[in-house]
């Protein structure tokens, strides 16, 4: 099996740009929410709830079913992106480009 190095500075010079990373962005909550499930937070007195999506499995490492990051993987794959710093400059990238 060969294995696959990704550079990590074509990751960040393409995610920095506003367009790209909104691309990105968009088929990556697309893939988030049609493999994830979506359920509906009560909320308090106060508040009505809010949605979210979630896995279903328990998020702890021992868990052997739960597979962090699996989704951000595979987008990364089409983009030839780096997924590790994918994962920790998506959220720097989304406070400065804004949600849209």
């Amino acid at each position: 099996m060969q294995n696959i190095i990704y550079i990590p500075d074509s990751t960040w010079t393409d995610l920095e740009q506003k367009p790209i990373f909104q691309k990105f962005m968009k088929e990556y909550i697309d893939l988030l929410q049609n493999n994830l499930t979506k359920i509906k937070v009560k909320g308090d007195s106060n508040n009505t709830g809010h949605y979210t999506f979630i896995c279903g499995q328990p998020h702890d490492r021992r868990n052997p079913s739960w597979q962090p990051f699996k989704l951000l993987s595979q987008i990364c794959k089409k983009y030839n992106y780096d997924t590790l710093i994918a994962r920790d400059i998506t959220p720097l990238l989304h406070k400065q480009h804004g949600k849209g």
